[in-house]
């Protein structure tokens, strides 16, 4: 499909429109750390982070948010694992560290920040109960309590007694399920009802989502005095992927989720790969995606 021009260009679109998206929630922040913005003092430290699992909806962000934040400021790649039982080493986490590994061969000048936010049993269980619940209610599903109590000690940015992320904005890929068919349910929907069926269900969770999803997360993220910034929630974003039919911005698959940028993000693409392919296909005026290797 990368030869289609009509497919091409739509491709070329959707990163226009996120990078748009990226450069509005960013050139208005102002240049100040957490911390330094207390007394207004200038600084270089890092004022922007993304919540960072390695895998393609964070990934995306990072090295598309890459052209818009000085080049000598660090960015923050937050990453949250809560298996203490094996040393942290979840698939989030090696998935991040090899993502990261892939960001620093794209850009090597850039200073990636990577937080590794460790959380063990005792301390889920006492913040949990202490603040967090307060925070996702009135929800109280076994899902928003994991969600809430990730994005929570996530957006906390804290690794170990001693380093805290200086970030005042946080990325995060939210919505980029709802809108590219990220979630199982997308897949078996389009094994029993067809398109119909896809076309359906990510309409209901899209329908859903500002009540589901949107309350309780800027809550948690808001705890810590930092901002929520959704650029998949763009209002651009939105209304140019919610026209395009769903078999443009999905690629049912057998092996995960429905990822419509698939062949943007062809599962076996790394993210350096797809940097290649980007630089290799610039002066045509092509852009691809990616989807990182798990």
């Amino acid at each position: 499909m990368l030869n289609n021009r009509d497919w091409l260009a739509r491709v070329l679109e959707l990163k226009e429109k996120l990078e748009e998206a990226l450069r509005k929630r960013i050139s208005s922040q102002p240049n100040y750390c957490n911390v330094c913005i207390k007394e207004r003092k200038p600084c270089r430290h890092s004022s922007l982070g993304v919540l960072f699992s390695g895998g393609v909806d964070c990934a995306v962000l990072a090295v598309l948010v890459d052209e818009f934040v000085e080049k000598n400021r660090p960015i923050d790649l937050i990453n949250v694992a809560f298996d203490e039982l094996n040393g942290y080493l979840t698939p989030d986490r090696i998935t991040g560290l090899k993502t990261l590994e892939e960001l620093k061969n794209i850009n090597p000048s850039r200073k990636w920040n990577f937080i590794e936010v460790n959380v063990s049993q005792t301390e889920l269980d006492e913040l949990r109960k202490e603040r967090i619940a307060d925070l996702i209610y009135p929800l109280k599903s076994i899902l928003d309590d994991s969600l809430g109590c990730a994005l929570w000690f996530a957006s906390r940015g804290k690794q170990g007694e001693d380093l805290v992320s200086s970030c005042r904005g946080l990325l995060v890929g939210m919505g980029a399920d709802e809108l590219f068919g990220g979630y199982t349910r997308h897949r078996a929907a389009f094994k029993k009802h067809s398109w119909l069926g896809l076309h359906n269900v990510l309409n209901e969770d899209w329908q859903n989502i500002s009540h589901r999803n949107l309350g309780r997360d800027d809550r948690v993220v808001s705890d810590h005095g930092r901002q929520l910034r959704t650029p998949y929630l763009d209002e651009d974003v939105v209304n140019f992927v919610r026209s395009l039919n769903s078999w443009e911005k999905t690629f049912p698959s057998d092996q995960g989720s429905t990822r419509i940028w698939r062949e943007n993000s062809v599962k076996k693409f790394s993210v350096l790969y797809w940097a290649q392919i980007c630089s290799k296909f610039q002066e045509k005026g092509v852009t691809v995606w990616f989807e990182n290797s798990k």
